[in-house]
């Protein structure tokens, strides 16, 4: 295939050699084809085929210089403005500088009728202080990750919607929201003994979406020694954000531990349960709980917790409608003094498509003593384990929710507070249900528990009316039979009906 190239900035001197000029991108070499093809999945599976049936490689990584350096000196290089690509249109796009912890270097490309670009990186397109980075830059650094921009909240303002950085991680936000949790492309032998191993997004193509366009297509490429994959990324933000994935992967190995849709967040603590003595204020997490929308109907609460080892737990369901982890405290006043508006994180609801496997929603938990690492995360395990030859195709999309999250029809948990009985080893719980059906029952009906102990004793099992929620709050005490964890399980119901989602817990007499 024929291609014009020319260096970027010399239009004059290009000219003058009979090059037609058709691109520009600032400080850097522009090729394109003579006769472009068009672009799409295609042909990202097909380079996801070619790179499984060869040994793994890992990116190039930028300097040491750059790999060395400090968050405040990596947050210090900042992608300037100006310079973001695609300024005539509804998105924005910007660029991470490598280095810190994201030490690989990524491809760029966009996309357009004209065909595919490369984008370099070049000095000129951050600002930063020499003397506090401790370093020149030079485009030897390459990029780390790519963030899209969109006027969510006011009309031309263009915030940060959705960015790709470190891994296959990506975070996203609907209006109103500040970042909090993170999705993965994919996550591979998590809390296994031999090692979590980390995929990485190695290139990306970013097509330039027509003026006036409120939807943006991102495709990227995945690698790891274990497996290699086709991603497209369908973005349409607002009030909840949209992301459908659709994802063609090619194993390279047997996988035992597969994590298809993860979510990853942090869970330190929250209103009610073990809140550091030393802490004023009421709670600090990202994320406070697992939802799962069961085929059968069912909707299942499960309040996150901050183990003090590894916590691994599974929720078989032959088919799920969808799960998430999701910031349902909203409270500002439960995180006043961390200055970290964690009212205003999103939730993520993931959703299948089609091409899932058979399996479960597996929630596993790490011990963390502060709000600066990620500690929790969930995703969908395969049954059977993944072999070569066998391709996987997952469709699946993403919600990213502020004020308007996924919820059921029935009443949902809106509390959980922890504590223990000293004098039957009892651990107590008080929950607290509202919303739907809740709110229009009577504080005289004869609201019940239903409940699943699993072995433990119940030594309390108490339902009341809340008079300040307009709810209903279940009080329990189980003493647990080992200190193996018991998962307990209790929802509300009128008449032999559920009105409330289901909470489940792991009870164990070792303090977890």
């Amino acid at each position: 295939m024929l291609f014009r190239c020319l260096p970027e900035g010399d239009p004059i001197a290009a000219v003058s050699r009979g090059i037609v000029i058709t691109a520009c991108f600032a400080s850097a070499l522009v090729c394109m084809p003579a006769h472009a093809s068009p672009f799409g999945m295609s042909q990202v599976i097909k380079r996801a085929r070619a790179l499984a049936n060869k040994p793994y490689h890992a990116p190039p990584k930028t300097p040491q210089r750059y790999a060395n350096l400090n968050f405040d000196q990596w947050h210090d290089i900042q992608y300037r403005r100006g310079k973001a690509l695609w300024q005539d249109r509804k998105f924005h796009l910007q660029f991470a500088p490598a280095g810190y912890l994201y030490p690989y270097k990524i491809k760029m490309n966009v996309v357009d009728d004209n065909g595919v670009h490369p984008v370099h990186s070049a000095p000129d397109r951050f600002n930063y202080n020499e003397k506090t980075v401790g370093t020149s830059i030079s485009r030897s650094m390459g990029f780390s990750g790519v963030r899209l921009l969109y006027p969510i909240n006011k009309p031309g303002k263009f915030d940060e919607i959705l960015s790709f950085l470190g891994a296959s991680y990506f975070r996203g936000v609907a209006k109103g929201n500040v970042f909090g949790l993170s999705a993965r492309g994919l996550a591979i032998d998590t809390a296994t003994s031999q090692g979590e191993e980390f995929p990485v997004f190695r290139e990306f193509w970013l097509r330039k979406p027509p003026k006036g366009a409120r939807q943006v297509t991102v495709y990227a490429l995945l690698d790891s020694p274990s497996i290699a994959g086709a991603y497209r990324f369908t973005v349409t933000p607002g009030k909840q954000t949209v992301v459908a994935v659709k994802a063609v992967l090619f194993p390279r190995k047997k996988i035992d531990k597969l994590g298809i849709a993860p979510l990853t967040s942090m869970y330190y603590y929250g209103v009610g349960n073990h809140k550091p003595a030393d802490h004023a204020f009421e709670a600090a997490h990202d994320s406070n709980g697992l939802l799962i929308h069961a085929a059968s109907g069912q909707w299942i609460w499960r309040p996150l917790k901050n183990p003090k080892g590894i916590l691994d737990n599974t929720f078989s369901v032959e088919h799920v409608k969808g799960f998430g982890l999701m910031q349902r405290d909203r409270n500002p006043k439960h995180y006043a003094g961390t200055g970290l508006d964690y009212a205003n994180r999103p939730s993520a609801w993931i959703t299948p498509e089609s091409g899932w496997p058979k399996g479960r929603v597996e929630l596993i938990s790490f011990h963390t003593t502060g709000q600066n690492v990620d500690n929790v995360v969930a995703f969908w395990n395969p049954d059977e384990a993944i072999k070569p030859g066998k391709v996987l195709h997952l469709d699946y999309r993403i919600h990213w929710q502020g004020a308007q999250p996924v919820r059921s029809t029935l009443g949902r948990v809106i509390g959980t507070r922890i504590g223990a009985n000293p004098k039957n080893g009892a651990k107590k719980f008080v929950i607290d249900f509202a919303g739907g059906p809740l709110k229009s029952i009577p504080a005289n009906a004869d609201v019940k528990s239903e409940l699943d102990a699993g072995g433990d004793k119940v030594a309390e099992n108490r339902v009341v009316h809340n008079s300040e929620t307009g709810g209903w709050r279940l009080v329990l005490q189980v003493v647990p039979n080992g200190k193996q964890p018991t998962p307990v399980r209790a929802r509300l119901s009128l008449n032999g009906k559920p009105v409330t989602e289901t909470w489940d817990y792991p009870v164990s007499s070792f303090h977890q």
